[in-house]
């Protein structure tokens, strides 16, 4: 990114992670800590304090012990870090693994995770 830094712009960043993570309590119960402080240390590393961040939720689909853990790290991520927010996933449905969304679900969550992106875009630097 860095390097990319010298020829372009960044203008935000999206995320989406977590399925592994809710397999095991450690990880997920450490999600929003750990998350967290890649955000902050992404935006360091970057000079770029206020990047536009945002994060996608795991399919309501997705059945692992910690997944709703790892959707509520998400929200509490938006919740207390300006410039981030969370696409939903709500409604989107899976492919037959039960684990990824199908092709019509990620072209509709492409959709969320701009319109969450050009919100972020156009509210001042630090903002909620």
């Amino acid at each position: 990114a860095q390097q990319n830094q010298q020829k372009g712009v960044i203008k935000g960043a999206i995320w989406h992670q977590g399925e592994g993570d809710s397999s095991k309590p450690e990880l997920y119960n450490s999600y929003q800590k750990r998350l967290s402080g890649m955000i902050v240390d992404l935006r360091k590393d970057l000079n770029e304090p206020n990047m536009p961040f945002v994060m996608g939720e795991l399919g309501e689909f997705f059945t692992r012990p910690g997944a709703g853990t790892v959707n509520q790290a998400l929200h509490g991520i938006a919740q207390s870090i300006p410039g981030t927010a969370v696409a939903s996933s709500k409604g989107l449905q899976a492919k037959s693994d039960q684990v990824h969304f199908n092709a019509a679900a990620e072209k509709e969550f492409g959709k969320r995770y701009a319109e969450q992106m050009l919100k972020l875009q156009k509210q001042p630097a630090g903002k909620k």
